[in-house]
């Protein structure tokens, strides 16, 4: 993830310094901080969240322990590990939004988002489904990003082509767009089965004037996803573009693999993780093309 020209990078191998940040204006590391283990402050599966206020969020996936990276505490030299005031929510993606307050993505749910603040919680969040289902933990598996300018989230599912966006008004979200593309889907036994051979989206990011999703093109490229499983090689080489209106405006492919993809509300500048013999970054400036073409 990027956030105020620097690159936050999750290596699992890095048992002394799992979160690598690097300095993306002269391209070094700077920091590598977080360790692996079962003492005070250590984390024993950890998974890396964005917080617009601290900079990140470190959780254990595997406990109910989380905390706030002070990113500017951590440059100072100082105390950055700080216990948010909101409770621990069993989740797949976290958000700190503002001060105290963490956006859950608990897809397990109908209505699968959850905002909690120390003294409140607000779950809403809708899907393409009308019937009840069961089986949401595996179905309802996505992403949520967040424009701290447009006070906007989005959510983008990853096993069925959707993306719905929502606006804060009175302290509660509302659906502002969604949009979703025909796939196939079976009701069995109050379950949802979907087509396994095909995703939806990948990795979502919002940038200052566009949602970028890592999406595959199935037009041009029919890999069956039953035959990706960890080969992050067989990964999709395509970025859909999307206006804040979630209308569809281009396809960018940058020819090679992408496994993660980030921005920033300030400019269009895009970042994504290309998987080819290693990782490597790259950067793209949507401004820089015409996505009307």
């Amino acid at each position: 993830m990027v956030k105020d020209n620097y690159l936050y990078f999750q290596g699992s191998e890095n048992k002394d310094g799992f979160l690598q940040v690097i300095d993306l204006k002269r391209k070094e590391e700077k920091y590598r901080i977080g360790k692996i283990g079962a003492g005070p402050g250590e984390f024993r599966t950890p998974w890396v969240h964005k917080s617009v206020n601290h900079g990140l969020i470190i959780e254990d996936v595997n406990s109910s322990f989380h905390a706030y990276v002070n990113i500017d505490s951590l440059f100072a030299g100082k105390p950055y590990m700080i216990k948010p005031p909101v409770k621990y929510r069993l989740s797949t993606r976290r958000i700190g939004l503002g001060e105290n307050e963490i956006l859950y993505l608990a897809p397990e749910n109908q209505s699968p988002l959850f905002l909690d603040t120390p003294d409140t919680s607000f779950q809403f969040g809708t899907t393409p489904f009308k019937e009840e289902y069961t089986n949401g933990f595996s179905v309802n598996q996505g992403h949520i990003v967040y424009n701290k300018s447009k006070d906007l989230v989005a959510y983008a599912a990853r096993n069925y082509p959707y993306i719905v966006t929502y606006k804060r008004k009175n302290n509660e979200f509302f659906v502002q767009n969604e949009t979703h593309w025909d796939f196939n889907l079976d009701y069995l036994n109050g379950k949802i089965k979907l087509d396994d051979t095909k995703r939806g989206i990948h990795s979502l990011a919002l940038s200052k004037d566009y949602i970028i999703a890592i999406q595959r093109d199935y037009e041009k490229d029919q890999t069956d996803e039953n035959t990706v499983g960890w080969d992050l090689s067989k990964n999709p080489t395509t970025l859909f573009i999307y206006d804040y209106n979630l209308r569809f405006l281009n396809v960018v492919d940058l020819g090679m693999p992408i496994s993660h993809l980030d921005a920033n509300s300030e400019n269009n500048l895009i970042y994504a993780i290309s998987v080819k013999q290693d990782y490597v970054l790259v950067s793209y400036d949507l401004d820089l093309i015409d996505l009307n073409e």
